[in-house]
């Protein structure tokens, strides 16, 4: 079975392009990028379940998305965050256009002729500064062509109702100190997107209730998940993702991986939609 992908790992070699001039530029993103460490605080007072222990799994009230042959793991990974959010503020959850943030996102770095996917720093940017519309505006038809559609105008009014309200990075050089900062996420409730090397096991993983270790076999690609849960097995941690090749792949369209797949990933992205946390 073959699945598409379609992350760029390395967010620091995104460039974002002018549609004014056709020049593309790559801004010093140390000085745009916002730390989690600004937001820890309000994180580890809304922690639901104890740090030792217990597993946490944040509640998924959005199916389980299947991105079929399109390269748009990103916007799938960044949707469905959306939503989980929408979910746990009690709010309806509607499924929110892929379509429409894949477009805006390779907009921004001026990719809209091509489907090799985008960056998970890209489509955060748009999230906050665009926004997104809902799935029944701008569907998802799961062929090539509807790639290169352009969303009609009125939408972009209508995305502006619904945008993420901050995008946070990690930024530590300890190992365990980045681990520990996003166990303090999922716990308090803060899926966190990623991107990472997909290997053939990972590829053929077909929820046998293994525990994933880090890529090791041939990388047939990057790819870019979300993160909904931790826990223990024994003595040894375990993060629960969520992906986006439909439910008949893995546990349900999940996987267990253990802490070394999660030293593996890059370009981790916490978002919050609630500004009373920013």
């Amino acid at each position: 079975m073959s699945f598409h992908s379609g992350g760029h790992l390395h967010d620091s070699e995104m460039r974002v392009f002018n549609h004014r001039n056709g020049k593309s530029i790559t801004p010093d993103w140390s000085k745009k990028d916002k730390s989690l460490s600004l937001i820890m605080p309000e994180l580890i007072k809304n922690i639901k379940s104890s740090i030792v222990g217990e597993p946490h799994l944040i509640k998924e009230s959005t199916p389980i998305s299947n991105q079929g042959p399109i390269n748009d793991c990103v916007a799938n990974a960044w949707a469905d965050m959306m939503e989980i959010l929408s979910g746990l503020d009690g709010n309806p959850v509607n499924q929110l256009s892929r379509l429409f943030l894949y477009w805006i996102s390779r907009y921004y770095t001026g990719d809209t002729d091509k489907d090799n996917g985008t960056y998970l720093r890209s489509a955060a940017t748009q999230l906050k500064n665009v926004g997104i519309v809902d799935e029944k505006f701008f569907p998802y038809e799961g062929t090539i062509d509807i790639v290169y559609k352009s969303p009609e105008l009125d939408l972009y009014t209508m995305a502006s109702n619904n945008r993420l309200s901050g995008f946070y990075k990690p930024e530590t050089s300890s190992i365990s100190q980045l681990l520990t900062d996003l166990e303090i996420s999922i716990r308090s409730n803060h899926p966190f997107v990623f991107g990472v090397d997909v290997d053939i096991k990972f590829e053929e993983y077909a929820g046998e209730k293994e525990i994933l270790t880090a890529p090791s076999g041939e990388i047939k690609g990057s790819h870019a998940m979300i993160c909904t849960g931790v826990g223990m097995q024994g003595s040894k941690r375990w993060w629960r993702l969520r992906n986006s090749w439909g439910e008949n792949w893995g546990d349900l369209g999940h996987v267990k991986v253990d802490d070394s797949y999660i030293e593996s990933i890059s370009d981790i992205w916490v978002g919050v939609n609630t500004p009373e946390i920013l």
